[in-house]
Formats: C-alpha cells, structure tokens, sequence
C-alpha cells in the first residue's frame, strides 16, 4: 500500500555426498532434516526440493530450502 516491502527469501544450499541406498531412502522430496552448526547453535530445518542421483555417477545431490520448524512434531529442542 506505501510502497515498502520487506523480503528475506529462505536460503538454499546444495549438499554433495556418496550416492548409497542409505542416502537415496532418507533424502526424499520434501522431506525435512536439521542442521547443527558450531556458528549456529539452534538447528535449522531444510526441506528437499529435488534429488538428482543421475547427472554424476556415485555422487547424490540433494537441493534444500530454509524450512520452518515444527518444534512439537520434529522433536527440536530449544537451546538457550
């Protein structure tokens, strides 16, 4: 309505790992995971957008998007 608009698009990452049928069963189209980093001590939620086991022989490549938590049903718990 005045012309100001505020957008923090979610971030996006890329993951690289061996191509196993462990990996290709957990990483599936939309499911979630979190990540837990020394920086960021509060995990974030990532959601599959697409797998690609075909392009590399052996490698899986796994495109995720900044997801929203669900602290109740993912089982997150709040570090402070």
């Amino acid at each position: 309505k005045h012309g100001i608009s505020v957008d923090n698009p979610n971030h996006s990452l890329n993951i690289l790992m061996p191509l196993t049928e462990a990996s290709l069963n957990y990483f599936k189209r939309y499911s979630k995971f979190y990540i837990k980093g020394d920086k960021y001590p509060t995990p974030i939620c990532w959601r599959v957008e697409a797998i690609d086991w075909i392009s590399t022989p052996g490698i899986l490549e796994v495109t995720a998007v900044e997801y929203y938590a669900n602290k109740t049903d993912d089982g997150v718990k709040k570090t402070c």
